[in-house]
């Protein structure tokens, strides 16, 4: 080597540049991870490849410098470690030296055809496929590298026998590392999702921990493996069906990833094995676009701003918000903004607008299914400018729209009008979104005109208009208050133990609470304690960490009672890809007094237990860490309610209990113009969804008043071609205040609107002198 080839010193040189140029390669382009696997995809992996790097610097300092013996032996078992990890690489590794001599024999001929063509793309091409080909080689040339330095220690021990020991040692020991714990990996992903045994479930998870499995399993979750036999595409090497198993569907990935770490798939960062396709052709993306949920987040795609413009009536104790939103779109492809946003209790969407071509587009309004096919044919299909709003049940609205061209923004206005009760003015508030939310997103909050911060409004006497009856709350009872805790790590890092337990004791006098693990299905308990006494020990001896599949313990939970007892649910968030909430749903429909449940989710995102019970009048759904209105929420659920003559008065927000005691009469509604009527229209509508009964006339009522319902929405498209191609009147229903009406939409361009108004003008002065 050093007479043929040049200098030992030469080669590590060499072999240390080419090893560092390929690992940023690697992270800037990632040509490895969209193909076969990522080569520093965790921490092990990584530090296998700074010891492939820096190995042979460290030995050639020992050989100059280091005499010891004790030195040699060590160095001797690092260059083990070392080509432990590069024998390994070689075996995944294989396919692409095969490419890669393509490269250095192709990249000087496509170089040559570049000048001669006079193509500065061809030559980029050209030459980036060249720097492909010699990085490829960096670990053969590394491990040549090391082989000749190890050959060079041995002949420096005197003690052959026993370096040889610690030599094989280092081998063993990074074989486990590299080898064995990727299949170790595999078996308890498979584990995790097939035994039924939750403490086999829970010990698995844990060792997945253990193991920094995070990065392999995003990795399987954003897209199935590619077909590379007994190798893990992820930073690993062997999967699991070393043990006979089979791969884990994308699906079921997802869910092992929310139990492991908290957090949905979709709010998890993209792995750069996933980067560079993503940049080419996003399949996810596509997926996703015009479905009914938030989905994963889209890199590039931003809010720009989030402006909120109320008006307050001190007499009413009403507003009306006008909430403007901006959305920017810096990548080269079209996007879907998708947003869920949670809406003060008793809050409605009463209209909605869409700028097209510096056009304020009002919305027309129709059935749920309706205006979301519309929506489908318009976005989805032909790709054009429509918004889509709707509503999941009454407090979660969801908005998309489509597409948010390349490198432009898109902007929408929606109308909100809520109770505002003794001057307490609580905002709607974007939970889960697609979108990123930059520091430089301008927000601001004006009150009738005012720069607002949150404080308490000025109130006068409330003045209810004719039909609606404001009633003392009836008196609660005592009752049993079960509370089920989530200990994922969401919860853990919102929970307020101390205030908690201090709203706890406010609970009617006689009330008994009971803690509850829901971790597995018979989770660790706590005895029933008089609600004055409850203490802090149980929630600060538990371990709140991954997610949770609280299913089979609420369902166990949801079993008739004697007692009037609420299952106060605190929870974080809850995809639809981890966790199911039929068995729930089945459990609660065969029995009529099951406990009520009052779910609280502490932190932001996906709900889909709660959505999917939203029709059950006996639960309840509150977002956000007020506990004292948490514990008051799970003390009324079992109230009485109050007398409303029979039934001919609805309560304000659809069901018991009434918000703020207010009922209406069958006439409440009569005049929509007011933020009152509004609100009662609601009202109704969501009676008859929580009943069953008279929902499609309902639906109707409600797309002539304007407003988004879970029986209702809206849609803005281009034309009033596509407006009726699906039974649509955007001028249907009376225009809100503030907002324009469609005719505007569609009159004249100025010019023409100008000149038949002169002609007019002149016409009647010509009459006039006649």
């Amino acid at each position: 080597m050093k007479t043929l080839f040049g200098s030992r010193q030469g080669w590590v040189g060499i072999s240390t540049v080419l090893m560092l140029a390929a690992l940023i390669t690697e992270r800037l382009t990632h040509p490895l991870a969209a193909t076969l696997f990522d080569v520093a995809s965790d921490f092990f992996s990584l530090l296998g490849v700074l010891l492939l790097t820096f190995t042979p610097i460290a030995l050639e300092v020992l050989i100059k410098r280091g005499k010891s013996e004790e030195a040699v032996r060590w160095g001797r078992a690092l260059g083990g470690v070392a080509l432990c990890f590069a024998w390994l690489l070689h075996l995944m590794m294989w396919p692409i030296y095969c490419i890669a001599w393509g490269g250095l024999v192709a990249g000087p001929l496509m170089t040559v055809a570049s000048f001669s063509t006079r193509s500065g793309a061809k030559l980029d091409e050209s030459l980036q496929f060249w720097l492909y080909g010699f990085l490829a080689y960096a670990p053969l040339v590394a491990t040549i590298v090391l082989l000749c330095q190890q050959a060079f220690l041995k002949t420096l021990t005197d003690n052959l026998a026993r370096s040889r020991r610690i030599y094989w040692l280092s081998l063993t020991a990074a074989a486990v590392v590299f080898l064995l714990r990727p299949a170790v990996m595999g078996y308890h992903i498979r584990q995790a999702l097939s035994t039924k045994s939750d403490a086999q479930r829970e010990k698995s998870l844990t060792l997945l921990r253990l193991f920094g499995a995070e990065y392999d399993l995003r990795v399987r979750a954003f897209r199935r493996p590619p077909t590379y036999p007994m190798f893990l595409a992820g930073g690993g090497i062997f999967t699991s069906e070393i043990f006979g198993s089979r791969w884990e569907t994308p699906d079921e990935a997802r869910k092992v990833y929310f139990l492991m770490t908290g957090t949905p798939f979709s709010k998890a960062p993209t792995p750069p094995a996933q980067k560079s396709l993503l940049d080419q052709n996003d399949q996810l993306q596509i997926e996703e676009t015009g479905g009914e949920r938030v989905g994963s987040t889209v890199n590039g795609l931003k809010l720009s701003l989030s402006e909120r413009e109320v008006r307050y009536s001190p007499s009413t104790q009403t507003a009306q918000t006008h909430w403007t939103l901006a959305f920017e779109n810096t990548t080269s492809e079209s996007q879907e903004a998708r947003a869920t946003i949670t809406l003060p209790e008793g809050a409605v969407v009463s209209d909605a607008w869409l700028w097209i071509n510096g056009e304020q587009r009002p919305a027309a309004f129709g059935g749920k299914a309706q205006v979301r096919a519309a929506y489908q044919e318009v976005a989805v299909v032909q790709r054009r400018d429509p918004l889509l709003v709707t509503c999941t049940d009454p407090r979660r609205v969801l908005i998309q729209c489509f597409p948010v061209l390349p490198k432009k923004s898109m902007q929408i206005r929606l109308q909100l009008t809520q109770t505002a009760l003794d001057g307490k003015l609580t905002p709607a508030q974007l939970t889960e979104v697609n979108f990123e939310q930059p520091k430089t997103t301008v927000e601001r909050t004006k009150v009738n005109g005012k720069p607002w911060s949150g404080e308490a409004l000025a109130v006068a006497r409330l003045a209810l208009p004719a039909g609606l009856l404001q009633k003392a709350a009836p008196t609660v009872g005592p009752s049993d208050v079960i509370v089920a805790v989530d200990t994922s790590a969401s919860v853990g890092e919102k929970i307020e133990i101390t205030k908690f337990i201090a709203a706890l004791k406010t609970l009617p006098s006689g009330s008994r609470v009971k803690f509850v693990n829901t971790r597995i299905e018979k989770g660790e308990e706590s005895g029933w304690t008089d609600a004055a006494q409850v203490t802090e020990s149980f929630l600060r001896s538990q371990r709140f960490v991954g997610g949770v599949d609280a299913v089979p313990a609420l369902k166990r939970l949801s079993q008739p009672t004697e007692r009037p007892t609420t299952i106060l649910w605190l929870h974080g968030p809850v995809p639809q890809e981890a966790v199911s909430p039929q068995p729930l749903l089945e459990a609660r429909s065969l029995h009529q007094n099951t406990p009520s449940l009052v779910g609280l989710l502490v932190s932001p995102g996906q709900d889909v237990v709660m959505d999917a019970l939203a029709t059950d009048k006996r639960i309840h759904t509150l977002e956000g860490t007020d506990w004292p209105a948490a514990v008051q929420r799970a003390a009324q659920a079992q109230a009485p309610p109050a007398p409303n003559n029979g039934g001919a008065n609805a309560p304000l927000g659809g069901r018991e209990p009434a918000l703020g005691g207010i009922y209406l009469a069958p006439n409440a509604d009569a005049d929509s113009q007011t933020d009152w009527a509004r609100l009662a229209a609601t009202s109704r509508v969501l009676r008859a969804w929580y009943t069953g009964y008279d929902q499609d006339a309902l639906a109707k009522a409600a797309a002539r008043r304007r407003l988004i319902t879970p029986l209702s929405g809206a849609v803005v498209l281009e034309s009033l071609e596509q407006y009726k191609r699906h039974g649509l009147d955007p001028n249907s229903g009376q225009p809100q205040s503030g907002a324009p009406d469609v005719a505007t939409a569609i009159a004249p361009e100025p010019g023409t609107l100008a000149f038949v108004s002169l002609g007019g003008l002149i016409f009647l002065a010509r009459r006039r002198r006649r």
